[in-house]
């Protein structure tokens, strides 16, 4: 089962999508974006896997987040990937 961030969490509890939310913030916010992306990235697979309004919402908001980083080649891709699957 995947787990967000390596915490060992599974992401279909909310504690796990808690902490998922709070890892991709983290990151992104500690000028950490690639480290955002790969959580944002195993938060898509998941909402794709398992569709929740509560990972939407933390990948909405971590689009958001990584606006700053917006011309990185990895943000670009995770957030028109976000934009794709979540219009």
């Amino acid at each position: 089962m995947p787990t967000p961030g390596g915490t060992g969490l599974p992401v279909t509890t909310g504690t796990g999508l808690s902490v998922w939310h709070a890892l991709q913030r983290f990151h992104a916010e500690m000028g950490d974006p690639d480290q955002a992306c790969d959580v944002g990235r195993q938060a898509l697979q998941a909402v794709r896997l398992a569709p929740s309004q509560r990972t939407a919402a933390s990948l909405r908001a971590l689009r958001g987040a990584l606006i700053p980083y917006r011309a990185r080649p990895e943000v670009m891709e995770l957030r028109q990937l976000v934009a794709e699957a979540l219009p």
